[in-house]
């Protein structure tokens, strides 16, 4: 489980059986806080977690103990008052992290652009944003994957991953 305020958290999946009519805590949330991504894990996976000021940390998954499900969790990253976590992805050693910003710039950067530290850390440059366009949403993906974008007057656009360029970390991005 991954939270908006860089709260994560890992439960057996055995211990999500048997849910009732009427539902079942998986996890608590501080007040202020709400849940943003759920992934499944193995226990061989690295994390990666980017906000929206364009901070991104990888840690091991191992570094996030199995907790009950009424627990809170861990810290994944440390955030600046006015940030906010927008997504956490398995990052697979052979796949690019896709990160789109509110006004349409995008990028791909290899995952191994963003080596590996300890979680609750501060991150390092995901990507350069600036004031009025923050990262919106970020994908695992490679180069044969096919996006799907909608804009908010209701238009869809669909295009391969290999048409984003590529870019270093710290870049911009493409319009």
């Amino acid at each position: 489980f991954t939270t908006e305020r860089g709260i994560v958290k890992r439960v057996c999946l055995a211990d999500m059986t048997h849910i009732r009519k009427t539902g079942l805590r998986a996890l608590s949330l501080n007040e202020g806080d709400r849940l943003i991504d759920v992934r499944l894990t193995d226990d061989t996976q690295d994390m990666l977690l980017i906000t929206a000021k364009g901070r991104g940390i990888r840690f091991h998954e191992s570094e996030v103990r199995a907790m009950g499900r009424s627990a809170v969790g861990v810290k994944g990253i440390e955030l600046e008052e006015d940030d906010r976590v927008i997504g956490g992805v398995r990052a697979r050693p052979e796949g690019e992290v896709l990160t789109i910003t509110e006004n349409g710039f995008g990028k791909r950067t290899p995952v191994e652009d963003y080596s590996i530290h300890h979680r609750g850390g501060k991150g390092i440059k995901g990507m350069q944003t600036i004031e009025d366009d923050f990262i919106e949403n970020l994908f695992m993906t490679t180069t044969h994957h096919y996006i799907m974008f909608f804009t908010n007057t209701g238009r869809v656009y669909r295009i391969k991953a290999y048409e984003i360029p590529e870019s270093s970390r710290t870049a911009r991005g493409t319009a």
